[in-house]
This record gives C-alpha cells, structure tokens and sequence, in this order.
C-alpha cells in the first residue's frame, strides 16, 4: 500500500539548511532529501522509516523546499507556474506516485479547494488523512479529510462532537538521532528552552507570561525562530494586522464574505477570523538566541542539563507536544508543565520533573541544578521510558491499524 505524506517545513530552517549546505542544491533529488531527512527536522523521514515493516511504502513530499521540489521537477520534466510552483510539483508528485492514502501533515498549509483538487485528479487515493497539532484558522480543509489526527486529546474529542472522525495519536522519538549526535559532549548548558512564542491566541500566551517569569530569577537559555523573524514577516506583519481590523469593521458594516473576496487588498486576509500572529514580547526579545533547528537542536538538548517544555495553549488539559519526546529521547531532564495526562506518558518527578505555576517552575529548576545526581537519575529514567514506550515504532503500528481498519 502507497502513503503520500505532504509537509511544509519553516521556511526559516530551509534557508539556515541550504546556506549551511550550498552545494546540495545542485545534488539530484534524492540526494537531496536524503541529506535533508537525514538533519531530522521535524518528522523527516521517521514515518517512512516506521511504517515499513507494516506494509505501507511511504513518499515523502516536502512541498515548499523549493531547491528539492524544483530539482524533482526538472529530473521528471514537470512544468510549473512560477507563483504556483509548491502546488504544481506536488500535484505532480502525487499523481506519479498514485497512492492510496494522502496524509497531509501541515493543513494550514493547503486549501479545502486544492485537497477536492488532489482527490479528483487521483481515484487511486481512498483515504485522506489531516494532523491538527496547532491552531487551523480555516477549518474547511478539516472537512475535505476522511480522518483527523491529533496528539491533542482535548482537540480529538471537539472534533468528534462536530461530526469529524478524529483519533488520537501521540508524538515520538526516532531512535536514529542517537546515533548522529555526540553523546559524549558534556552538558554545558544549565537550563534551557527551545521552540516557538507566538503572540496569538491559542498559540503562546501562556509560554511568554511564563518564559518572563523564568528570566527573572534563572539564567535560562533561549533558543527560539522569534529571535530573527524573517524580512518578509517584519514586512507582512504590520499589513496583515491592518487588513485584519479593517475586515473586522467591515464586517460590523455587514459586508459578506463574497464582498470582501472582490476587493484584491483583502481578498487573502477575508479568511482570518483571529488576529495575525505579532512578534515576540519587546520584554522577551533582548534574551532570546537565534534558532536551532534539525540535529543542531538535537545536540543543543542533550548538552542541557534541564531543558523547559511548556505547552501551546490549545492543549491546556493534555500533556502532547513533541519536546516531551525529543527531549527525554536525547537524556536530557526534562521540566515540564503539568498536565492530567502527564502519568500515561511519565512518572511525574522520577522519569520528568512537572511545574503547575511559575514560581513552582523556578523553585523546581533551581532544585535540579543543585542535585546533579538526582537530575541524572531522572534524565536516564525518561530517556528509558522514552525508547521503550515513545518511539516512531510504536506509533506507526497505531497508525497502520487506523490506516488499515479504515480502508477495510
């Protein structure tokens, strides 16, 4: 059976990778993607690599590496517009590839109009499946899938009370990491963090308040892509935000939706329905360091003698995102928030250490670096609960059997 999987990856990472790496541009395409998996961002290729042994063969469709997908293109002699370049060559893709399964991971990414496009173009797909792990402000792409999966309980049981076929499935390690980072490098780094902080509703409100109260009383490490927002986000920022709060007066005036589609300044923004993401808190920026993406963040936590974790805000009941596991998978202890949930996946302060306010946090990271002995312990524990229970392995057999029940 053929499993197509579309992703998106950070346009910030793809640019950092390339420049790190000019000469694979011009490597042919499977070079290309090689190497690029191998960096392992993101999910790379841990679901191909898992899913083999259940009889799924996987192609993997990064759809907006321009370097890779162009390169595919002009090895299979695929024409493509030059605006419209991530939709044609996938498009492509997936129609040399006839899958029987379309699993789209990055939903915000596409359009309700072009997944109805996908599924007419190719009979041979019988089963489109859509991943919900962040925010989607335009939820009829939701209804162009058969099936929605999320790592977020809380988002699993809305959607079933729309009607929606959704299933729960955990975040994982890939094992393979171990083996391309230096895991005889000492932790030099006392306490960090790593990843995203959004200024939006439902995004990482809580993460910044939380983050602002941490830098006061610890020396934390900051490693995040707001750090260095992209020119055309500074750009694209400002714009969006006055075309949000026009639409909204606009609309207040009763102008319908179809109106505002006519008007071409706002015909891309009449779909917000929340506001544009901001930048980064003015309070927050002066600490933050650049990002670090792929097997760089890899090493970066597993040098961390304690690493944060603190959830988006969407998942406020369910411990579920992926730095419970890529932190503990790479031995480092992990400070996390509590969630009800958190005993399924760990034991609580004996595999992960939880916080359930600031000042707990704090109290918690102060404790860990003044006992190493007993930070080891916790980190090799959640290391081991970690390859034992946590991996793409275990997952894959769960996806297979949803995958395969499905179809039946």
């Amino acid at each position: 059976m053929k499993l197509a999987r579309i992703t998106t990856l950070y346009p910030s990472y793809i640019t950092n990778f390339y420049r790190r790496n000019p000469e694979i541009a011009s490597e042919p395409y499977t070079s290309q993607q090689a190497k690029l998996h191998y960096d392992a961002f993101g999910w790379a290729d841990f679901w191909s690599h898992a899913l083999k042994r259940f009889g799924l063969e996987v192609r993997e469709i990064e759809m907006n590496v321009k370097p890779l997908q162009s390169t595919w293109a002009g090895e299979n002699n695929i024409r493509f517009h030059k605006k419209g370049w991530i939709f044609d060559i996938s498009e492509a893709q997936i129609k040399e590839f006839q899958p029987e399964v379309l699993f789209i991971h990055e939903l915000r990414g596409t359009t309700a109009s072009w997944i109805k496009k996908i599924r007419a173009q190719n009979p041979s797909i019988r089963l489109i499946i859509g991943w919900y792990g962040a925010p989607i402000l335009d939820t009829s792409v939701i209804r162009e899938c058969d099936i929605m999966l999320s790592c977020i309980p809380d988002v699993v049981t809305r959607l079933r009370g729309d009607g929606i076929e959704a299933h729960h499935l955990n975040h994982a390690f890939e094992p393979r990491i171990l083996e391309r980072i230096d895991r005889t490098h000492e932790q030099t780094i006392d306490f960090s963090f790593i990843g995203q902080i959004i200024r939006s509703n439902r995004f990482h409100l809580e993460r910044e308040n939380l983050l602002l109260k941490v830098l006061e009383n610890t020396d934390i490490q900051i490693y995040s892509p707001s750090a260095n927002p992209p020119f055309a986000k500074k750009v694209a920022d400002p714009i969006r935000f006055i075309a949000y709060y026009l639409i909204q007066f606009l609309k207040r005036l009763s102008v319908s939706d179809n109106t505002l589609q006519k008007i071409p300044l706002l015909r891309n923004a009449s779909i917000l329905h929340e506001k544009p993401l901001s930048f980064v808190n003015p309070r927050l920026k002066p600490y933050l360091k650049r990002e670090v993406f792929g097997l760089k963040m890899f090493q970066m936590l597993h040098n961390s003698k304690v690493t944060l974790n603190n959830h988006i805000d969407i998942s406020r009941a369910s411990a579920s995102n992926m730095r419970l596991y890529e932190a503990t998978g790479t031995g480092t202890c992990l400070l996390t928030d509590w969630k009800p949930n958190i005993r399924d996946l760990f034991e609580p302060d004996t595999e992960v250490v939880t916080y359930k306010h600031a000042d707990e946090c704090v109290e918690k990271a102060l404790w860990l670096l003044a006992h190493p002995e007993e930070r080891k312990s916790i980190a090799q524990a959640g290391q081991k609960r970690t390859l034992r229970d946590h991996t793409f392995s275990q997952r894959a057999e769960q996806l297979a059997s949803v995958i395969h029940r499905y179809l039946k």
